[in-house]
């Protein structure tokens, strides 16, 4: 429909104010890269991006962290922490302040 009304998208896409990809209506549609369709979807609170062990990338497990978090609380260093679960103490670091796994 966007290309009908107003001609060739060029390198963008069509993208819906509605977030029906079946509306055609031209008051729903608006001209945007695959960036700005991302940051749409954020903005709206659509977007769930993967945390904790749903992470492609974690190396951690939900218990493994809490384990860290209480062997930390209880004296262990950050260095002795890293080695003991394979991250690094920057990784460590941010966990046992809650910088990340905030849902833990």
């Amino acid at each position: 429909m966007w290309e009908l009304r107003h001609g060739p998208l060029g390198n963008k896409k069509a993208l819906h104010t509605c977030d029906n990809p079946w509306c055609v209506n031209l008051k729903h549609l608006f001209k945007g890269t695959t960036r700005d369709n991302c940051l749409d979807m954020l903005r709206k609170g659509r977007g769930n991006p993967p945390h904790g062990e749903r992470s492609g990338m974690s190396k951690l497990t939900a218990p493994q962290v809490i384990a860290m978090r209480k062997t930390h609380a209880n004296g262990a260093l950050h260095r002795v922490l890293a080695v003991r679960f394979g991250v690094s103490q920057k990784q460590v670091t941010l966990i046992v302040n809650r910088k990340q796994w905030k849902h833990i």
